[in-house]
């Protein structure tokens, strides 16, 4: 990666990791609401179900708006930052229930939705295809990073000072959000050389058109050199009768006077070149946004692994929220309950990078690593009902961690082979079902706990959810092998190993094409 990718890279990388380390630890302010503030543990529940709801729910929306507006990245973190900032600060003020679920649940959950929406989907406009897997992979890893920090802040520093003056500091971490909006501020980007997909595929259909016209001017030579060698000799087996030279030359300059490349014209098609193999861009078609949704909700794979994602990642949701407080049920002390939070993310910011990089280099199946992840955090989540132990809940918290790191990255990952138009659209539509079923399990197990004193149902059912997604995801498997695609998550056009990539293209059709 260039310096400037690097640079974007670990901006969106901070801004995820405040932001997911934030909203995966409320567990632990969820117990000291409880215990500080006298509410009960289904009303604490309620809070942070809708702050989850609000961070996902409206991603669509915000989507769809950045796309109508053409908003760039650089005032979606500009407002990040205020209203992330409002929310912590007047929830660490709060003193009942009514005033912790506005700053908490309503206004800090809608900071962390412009953070999260706008440190995902900045990846594409920053990136071309043959990148953005392991971009995400990168930025993905961030949640880790920031449970780590909060989780340890909250375990050393909260006997101390107590929840509500360490949520007042923490309002330091929105600075990240303000550097996030001068990187990307166009004065400021431009003079880094920060480029834009935009920019970079201008860019390459220059390069193909200079290409082309190199290719042309080498032919006219070879056919003029050959002429005039053969003037004493039979001409009737030279190009064109030995007549004038090709004009395929003049096809292919005449190609300037396709519209500008600056121009908002739409996508434009790219041809094989050596020199970019390895890069394929996105022919997406500038469609109405009823269009992509109904391209989007007709789409059978895609609705397979919506259901599959929503029912996978709620559980991992209703599980980090509930299980800082189950653990303390247990017998255990909140602070073994934040050790696991921090052991989790930590194993997360591993197998979030491990699933990018293994899917990048196409080692393994992203597929097979979505139904491994749901599979294995169905499993463990109805053992750890039947071993209660520190050791086996620490060794299940793991698993979390780890499940929940690589189906969030190889179910975005898998979005890519499910559509073609609206992929950003597709990504927000996944945050949406996210927020309604995390609002539904993360409130509901908080009700069901407080009818039943406990949670062996709740996570009977978190169980049922993720091996009723890892079935969805083998029929998946099936569809995509009647479609007659690789089972790698993402496979790049012209590898190499496609002999199609092979085909010889006439000049005068590539002249054509551009």
């Amino acid at each position: 990666m260039r310096l400037q990718e690097v640079l974007v890279v670990g901006c969106l990388t901070l801004s995820y990791a405040v932001a997911g380390g934030l909203v995966y630890c409320l567990g632990l302010l969820q117990y000291s609401w409880v215990t500080d503030m006298g509410i009960s543990n289904s009303q604490a529940a309620l809070i942070n179900s809708i702050t989850f709801a609000i961070t996902l729910l409206p991603a669509p929306a915000i989507q769809s708006a950045r796309d109508y507006f053409k908003i760039q990245p650089y005032f979606i973190f500009a407002i990040t930052g205020p209203l992330t900032g409002a929310g912590m600060y007047f929830t660490s003020k709060a003193q009942t229930f009514p005033q912790l679920l506005v700053s908490n649940g309503i206004g800090f959950g809608i900071g962390i939705l412009f953070a999260i929406t706008g440190s995902l989907t900045t990846v594409y406009h920053y990136f071309l295809d043959d990148k953005v897997t392991i971009v995400t992979s990168i930025v993905s890893m961030g949640i880790g990073f920031g449970m780590i920090f909060i989780a340890l802040v909250f375990k050393y520093c909260e006997p101390i000072y107590g929840w509500r003056l360490i949520t007042r500091y923490q309002v330091a971490l929105c600075l990240v959000y303000v550097l996030a909006a001068i990187i990307f501020f166009p004065p400021v980007s431009r003079f880094l050389g920060i480029k834009t997909r935009k920019e970079q595929e201008i860019r390459l259909k220059k390069l193909e058109k200079i290409r082309k016209i190199q290719e042309a001017q080498e032919k006219d030579r070879a056919e003029m050199a050959a002429a005039v060698a053969s003037q004493s000799g039979d001409i009737s087996d030279l190009p064109n009768g030995g007549g004038a030279p090709s004009s395929y030359q003049n096809d292919a300059i005449s190609t300037d006077s396709s519209p500008d490349e600056d121009s908002d014209e739409g996508e434009f098609p790219m041809n094989s070149m050596s020199k970019l193999r390895n890069i394929t861009i996105t022919q997406s078609i500038r469609v109405k946004s009823a269009e992509l949704w109904k391209h989007l909700i007709t789409n059978p794979k895609f609705l397979l692994l919506l259901v599959s994602w929503l029912l996978a990642e709620a559980t991992f949701n209703g599980v980090m929220d509930h299980q800082p407080v189950r653990i303390t049920t247990m017998g255990y002390s909140v602070s073994s309950g934040a050790n696991t939070l921090a052991l989790s993310g930590a194993v997360q910011i591993f197998s979030r990078f491990g699933v990018g990089l293994l899917a990048n280099l196409e080692l393994v199946s992203v597929v097979r690593m979505s139904q491994v992840s749901k599979v294995v955090l169905g499993l463990f989540s109805v053992l750890s009902n039947i071993f209660p132990s520190l050791a086996f809940q620490t060794v299940y918290m793991f698993l979390v961690g780890a499940c929940g790191g690589m189906l969030s990255t190889t179910d975005f990952i898998l979005v890519k082979d499910c559509v073609t138009d609206g992929r950003e659209l597709g990504l927000t539509m996944l945050l949406l079902v996210d927020g309604i079923f995390s609002l539904v399990f993360i409130a509901g197990a908080g009700m069901l706990y407080e009818m039943s004193h406990s949670y062996q149902l709740d996570f009977y059912i978190f169980g049922a959810c993720s091996l009723v997604a890892f079935l969805l995801v083998l029929l998946l498997e099936f569809l995509f092998k009647l479609d007659g695609k690789k089972k790698q998550g993402y496979q790049p056009i012209g590898d190499g190993n496609d002999s199609s990539d092979k085909v010889n293209v006439h000049p005068d059709a590539m002249a054509n094409a551009a």
